[in-house]
């Protein structure tokens, strides 16, 4: 139960879904390719997109980070750091 609600539980102390970079209210590829602008300095990253596009946590956008949010787009499970996370319905458009 842990491993589901730690996404959760930031999107509601934060007032928005970690990773969703284009605000559609899901992690999908888009935002992977969003976060990847991000990373390689195609996009300015301000104060609060990395609040909103840092998926893993650490307070940095990298390569890391589009991989969580490629897994969950997938709907595969990310394990990282001993937890693992598991695409609740939140996450994935259509479920």
């Amino acid at each position: 139960m842990y491993e589901l609600e730690l996404l959760e539980q930031r999107r509601l102390l934060s007032g928005f879904l970690v990773g969703d970079a284009n605000h559609d209210g899901v992690v999908n590829a888009a935002d992977a390719a969003a976060i990847a602008a991000h990373v390689v300095h195609l996009e300015k990253t301000t104060p609060a997109d990395l609040k909103r596009l840092d998926l893993s946590g650490d307070g940095r956008l990298t390569g890391f980070d589009v991989s969580l949010a490629l897994a969950l787009a997938q709907g595969q499970p990310v394990v990282f750091g001993g937890v693992t996370l598991y695409p609740s319905r939140n996450y994935l458009k259509g479920n």
